[in-house]
């Protein structure tokens, strides 16, 4: 009878360890960190001082520009406000997160397909996660894929399609 009480108490008590503490901002912003150095956007001389301030790294919510606080189910923008820096999506769903990856184009379809994945399973209407969508694109072509002149070349005149005339 002891021993099964012993067994009890020790599975209770690794179960009450093993759960994850709750998502904050600065625990999220120190995995952003971290992929923004294996992304190449933050420099190898400046690792230090990112890590050591997480106040660097912006992250805020893609309607309400929440960026304090508890963070609660949804989508939220993460860059390094600075000239030059790429900017990506970050899904926050059930104290988990999962990084929307912008910096390529598989990284793209990926990540749309995880949105709508997310944005399904939170019942949202087909607008928001149409404009979700959207905004994605729109940062690939327009800051992502050239971030020093931040346009996207298909929209110039000599160099792509910018008139839907033409098209079928």
């Amino acid at each position: 009878m002891k021993s099964k009480m012993f067994i009890i108490l020790i599975l209770i008590s690794n179960l009450t360890f093993a759960q994850n503490p709750d998502l904050t901002f600065q625990s999220l912003k120190e995995h952003l960190v971290d992929f923004l150095i294996e992304k190449g956007d933050i420099r190898e001389n400046e690792i230090k001082e990112f890590k050591n301030d997480l106040e660097k790294i912006k992250v805020i919510g893609v309607y309400n520009n929440v960026n304090k606080g508890k963070l609660i189910n949804g989508v939220y923008s993460f860059f390094i406000p600075r000239t030059i820096a790429r900017s990506n999506f970050v899904i926050v769903d059930d104290n988990k997160f999962i990084i929307l990856d912008l910096t390529n184009k598989e990284g793209l379809e990926s990540s749309i397909s995880n949105l709508m994945i997310f944005c399904e399973k939170q019942n949202y209407c087909y607008t928001i996660t149409q404009d979700y969508i959207s905004r994605m694109i729109r940062i690939f072509y327009t800051i992502n894929k050239n971030p020093k002149l931040r346009k996207d070349f298909n929209c110039e005149q000599e160099y792509g399609v910018i008139s839907t005339e033409s098209l079928p």
